[in-house]
């Protein structure tokens, strides 16, 4: 239970620190008062550079963020191939936010794999700032490698998804 709660803590830590917040607590970049409007959810974030709502996503499960997670993942990699930097940000937000779900989701998980999906979902969501970054400096190849991060990360969660089958008998 220690190691629960512990894990519990590191992973609030992170995730408070991550996934679109600036230093002052803006969602995405710090662009000025349209930002604040869209970190408190309100209209106004059609004036930033990304266009569109805040993000809202929602899921069944932890099995149901990962496919979500991998359909982002995709769209991005399409993006990448068809140059269009600029709408990573979206995707990149949407894996995000669902990252910050996944400990709620690991409730009745046995406490080691409950901390260590905690601990990636935190840096999956602490990924955000780099990818957006790279992305809207328009640098493929730098997007290509946050991307190949995030996608690391993902099969470590799916890896520890009791939804996974675990089939190491290669007959």
């Amino acid at each position: 239970m220690k190691t629960l709660m512990t894990a519990a803590i590191v992973a609030a830590g992170l995730l408070l620190g991550g996934c679109g917040k600036s230093e002052d607590g803006h969602a995405g970049h710090n662009h000025g008062p349209k930002d604040a409007a869209a970190a408190k959810g309100e209209k106004g974030h059609e004036g930033h550079s990304h266009g569109g709502e805040p993000v809202k996503v929602s899921s069944n499960s932890f099995e149901d963020s990962i496919g979500q997670m991998e359909e982002r993942l995709k769209t991005i990699d399409g993006l990448i191939a068809s140059g269009k930097l600029d709408e990573v940000h979206r995707e990149a937000e949407v894996i995000c936010t669902l990252a910050k779900g996944m400990p709620e989701q690991t409730q009745g998980w046995p406490a080691d794999k409950s901390a260590s999906a905690a601990e990636s979902a935190a840096k999956l969501a602490g990924m955000f700032r780099e990818i957006d970054e790279v992305a809207d400096a328009g640098k493929p190849d730098e997007t290509k490698a946050a991307t190949a991060k995030m996608r690391d990360l993902v099969a470590k969660l799916k890896a520890l998804s009791p939804g996974t089958k675990h089939d190491h008998d290669h007959k």
